[in-house]
């Protein structure tokens, strides 16, 4: 079986790649930018209809999460028409290239707001839908029209309606209240008695397998959730529990609470947060033969931990953001002039600019363009060196001069200042070495900053297999200090005199 991802990566969509590789399942992600996942292809415009029925060869189940996101903006949703063209229009589109592809399961994930935004007891999916905004009225309309098309095509079309989705990734308004009550700031929730029903990201990954796994007969309509609900002063006091934040709940009244939101002109946001919204997730339980395999205490201590992780992260970014920019200033300060020295030789031995720019893998597998000094003559492949047949035929009268002492790599402190490079990290990858990007993925190393030199440049350089260069990145990504970075750049200036491990 054969598993096609829209919007792969992001938030759900890497859960689910993840999930399904786990699974040892066939996984294909459709993503708008190359991000190192496995089998990838790249769709920068989902409605190029060439290209996206290319890529459905050999697709058995669709899994469409691509959307506009909902955004709680007062009167911005109102004008934006993009709610239809992406969530509506797109998902009929990308439903009717599946049916001529042959495709036999399209899931889609739709959203508990075509309910509405309140209930007074839980939804089921037999209720009327009754969305109060234009994002809801953006998934009913897709929902409505992969029905029909089940009907007559005979695609089996399953729809998910997820309430709230948390997890470790989580962005938006969850976000924002780790990062309130990490801070240990008040919250007005403890006479507060309303319910809200809750979706774990792993829990919600394993439902969508478990669609997978059981090859529907007919399509359907299905809610999911946690299993267990809780009030806003439940989930704010769990959430301090884990984040081991002070938690200051005052007792302040829902109709004061009302009248302070209209008051600063955000009464439909506290009404929502004040208000319940439940959903029953038995339907799908009894019909797919699945139990949530997290419960909600596990979930919201797994989103706590990332939080306080990504917080540290945060803070060592800062500490090596301070230094980078302070070194590089130096370094640029004291090497101002053999670099302008080493610009004029390049433009004086051959023909070409001065500096060559090729796009590179930077942190998050985000691309950047990364400057050098020229090494290589015009027209050389754009690829790794080691890859070319006979490199020394491509390299300019100084070229070999330039890389063995790495001169070439000195307008790269460019990058440093701008952020996109930092002075210690794994030298970033070429955007077409898939085995390297796909390698570091794996082993979390994307998620670092590249660096002008790094843990594996000191230890072979040129001269390392790929496995061996990312297990170096890898143990960089566990030492990481500022006293290991001070040390790479130590030993690395006494590499670059003694000239080892460079081929070309």
């Amino acid at each position: 079986m054969n598993i096609h991802i829209s919007g792969a990566n992001g938030f759900l969509g890497q859960a689910l790649h993840e999930y399904l590789t786990s699974q040892q399942v066939s996984s294909t992600p459709w993503v708008r930018k190359p991000s190192g996942l496995l089998n990838e292809v790249v769709i920068q415009d989902l409605t190029n209809n060439d290209l996206v029925v290319q890529s459905l060869k050999g697709c058995d189940v669709f899994v469409h999460l691509a959307a506009k996101v909902h955004q709680l903006k007062p009167n911005k949703e109102q004008l934006d028409p993009d709610y239809i063209k992406v969530n509506a229009n797109l998902t009929l589109f990308l439903a009717k290239k599946c049916v001529n592809a042959g495709v036999k399961h399209f899931i889609y994930l739709s959203s508990v707001k075509v309910n509405g935004e309140y209930s007074y007891r839980p939804f089921v999916e037999s209720d009327t839908p009754q969305p109060s905004d234009p994002y809801g009225f953006s998934k009913l309309e897709a929902e409505l029209g992969l029905l029909e098309l089940s009907k007559d095509t005979g695609l089996i079309v399953t729809i998910i309606r997820p309430p709230l989705v948390y997890g470790p990734g989580v962005r938006a308004n969850f976000l924002n209240l780790l990062s309130w009550l990490n801070l240990s700031l008040p919250v007005p929730f403890r006479l507060i008695k309303n319910q809200r029903s809750l979706l774990f990201i792993g829990n919600l990954v394993s439902a969508i397998g478990a669609v997978m796994f059981c090859l529907p007969t007919k399509s359907g309509v299905f809610f999911v959730n946690d299993g267990h609900d809780l009030s806003s002063h439940e989930l704010c006091t769990t959430l301090s529990s884990y984040l081991r934040s002070l938690n200051v709940s005052l007792p302040l009244p829902n109709v004061f609470l009302k009248k302070f939101g209209d008051f600063i002109g955000r009464g439909a946001q506290m009404s929502r947060l004040l208000g319940s919204l439940q959903i029953d997730g038995s339907r799908f339980r009894g019909e797919f033969c699945w139990a949530p395999p997290y419960t909600v205490e596990d979930g919201l201590k797994a989103t706590a931990t990332w939080f306080l992780d990504r917080q540290k992260e945060r803070r060592r970014y800062f500490v090596k953001r301070s230094y980078d920019i302070v070194l590089s200033l130096i370094a640029l300060f004291i090497l101002g002039v053999p670099i302008l020295f080493v610009a004029l030789s390049v433009k004086l031995t051959s023909r070409g600019p001065v500096l060559y720019w090729s796009q590179r893998v930077g942190a998050d597998n985000r691309i950047f363009m990364m400057p050098k000094f020229r090494s290589m003559r015009i027209g050389t492949p754009v690829v790794a060196t080691h890859l070319l047949n006979n490199p020394e035929v491509c390299l300019t009268p100084i070229g070999g001069f330039l890389r063995r002492t790495s001169l070439d790599e000195l307008p790269q402190l460019i990058c440093v200042l701008r952020g996109q490079m930092s002075l210690v990290g794994p030298r970033p990858a070429l955007f077409n070495q898939h085995d390297l990007i796909y390698m570091r993925t794996q082993a979390k190393v994307h998620k670092l900053v590249p660096g002008l030199t790094g843990w594996a440049q000191i230890n072979g350089r040129d001269e390392l297999d790929l496995p061996i260069k990312v297990s170096f990145d890898l143990e960089y990504l566990k030492r990481r200090s500022t006293y290991f970075d001070l040390k790479i750049l130590f030993l690395t200036f006494f590499k670059v005199l003694g000239r080892k491990n460079i081929a070309y």
